[in-house]
């Protein structure tokens, strides 16, 4: 029996380090890698001149976008205004800091963009045209481990009969410390 104990013991310690490690933070999966999107001078859907390929970039909360610039001429990548981007708005998007960006005319050149704030970011190019080029970047939402918090107890299971010469088994507390008592 005292065996049985000890398992439930080591069980609560087991359960105690994982959740402190959840709650630490340690065991969240790691931040998306940024995303590249390239901007095509060829292969166009629709049969246009330039693209942006992917025209659809999901990334993570605080994710940064890299637009490259594989064609010759030069491009932006503009936030969306009604008026500019034929009756289609920014987006719901919250991070003001998005803008508008140049990419030089010479293949290889790089515009990038960290965002910060959940919510969808339509883009255009304005020297081609929202009709030629544009594209959205969905920022997901961030989930933040600090503002969990998770209580959890472990206990062995209680004997009905017991005698001086058999006692209960130690419980185990779990809650950051573990201590054996009995």
């Amino acid at each position: 029996m005292q065996r049985r104990g000890r398992a439930w013991g080591v069980i609560g310690v087991i359960v105690g380090v994982l959740i402190a490690l959840v709650v630490s933070g340690a065991l969240v999966a790691p931040a998306q890698a940024d995303t590249a999107v390239s901007i095509s001078g060829s292969g166009c859907a629709g049969g246009t001149t330039f693209c942006f390929v992917p025209a659809q970039s999901t990334v993570a909360n605080g994710a940064t976008v890299t637009w490259t610039n594989q064609s010759t001429a030069p491009h932006t990548v503009t936030r969306c205004t009604p008026a500019a981007c034929n009756g289609t708005d920014a987006g719901s998007g919250t991070d003001a800091s998005f803008t508008s960006g140049n990419v030089a005319a010479s293949n290889g050149a790089t515009f990038s963009h960290a965002f910060n704030g959940a919510g969808a970011y339509n883009y255009y190019c304005q020297i081609h045209g929202y009709a030629v080029m544009h594209g959205t970047v969905t920022v997901q939402s961030a989930v933040s481990a600090s503002t969990t918090t998770t209580t959890a107890t472990a206990s062995a299971p209680t004997t009905v009969a017991s005698s001086a010469a058999n006692p209960p088994p130690p419980a185990a507390a779990v809650s950051g410390n573990v201590s054996f008592t009995g």
